[in-house]
């Protein structure tokens, strides 16, 4: 079992422009920017203490997810080193567990999947894992889909296609 310490060390976290420059990308990438969903949820853009906050859920606006199993995420994230993690930007108004965003809310971490993988405990629930060259997205919610875990989504760049 990995401690916090030991996941801190073996992350490099991409604050700031880095981190804002990679977000915006896999917003270009990935996300329906135009969809009624996101002009409402997502666009409208709110400011606390922490930061920049929306109401949505990014994966909820993706370009064309595809359903997947818990074990095809793990899978997925271990085919491809480094990748980098962002989370959805929640108020902490919204989020019912104390230090829930471990590293700040609008951070991106890069780091190799299997690092990842052992550290999901100090990680928020919704993460949006994606790779260098933004090929590709998985996605792990906090919704569970009636006890078959999980609910997960892959997400492809349509250049990728």
């Amino acid at each position: 079992m990995i401690t916090f310490d030991q996941f801190s060390n073996r992350i490099r976290i991409l604050r700031g422009g880095e981190g804002q420059n990679l977000r915006r990308r896999y917003l270009a990438v990935f996300v329906d920017q135009a969809s009624e969903y996101f002009k409402v949820r997502i666009a409208p853009e709110s400011y606390d203490d922490a930061g920049v906050f929306y109401e949505g859920y990014l994966w909820d606006t993706l370009k064309s997810p595809e359903v997947i199993d818990w074990q095809q995420f793990e899978a997925g994230l271990r085919a491809c080193n480094p990748v980098f993690v962002m989370w959805d930007l929640h108020s902490p108004d919204r989020i019912l567990i104390d230090n829930y965003f471990k590293f700040g809310r609008d951070v991106i971490i890069a780091a190799d999947s299997e690092t990842i993988l052992t550290g999901l405990r100090y990680l928020p629930e919704d993460l949006y894992v994606f790779d260098e060259q933004f090929r590709w997205s998985l996605i792990a919610t906090h919704e569970y889909v009636d006890g078959s875990g999980r609910w997960c989504l892959r997400q492809k760049s349509h250049a990728a296609e």
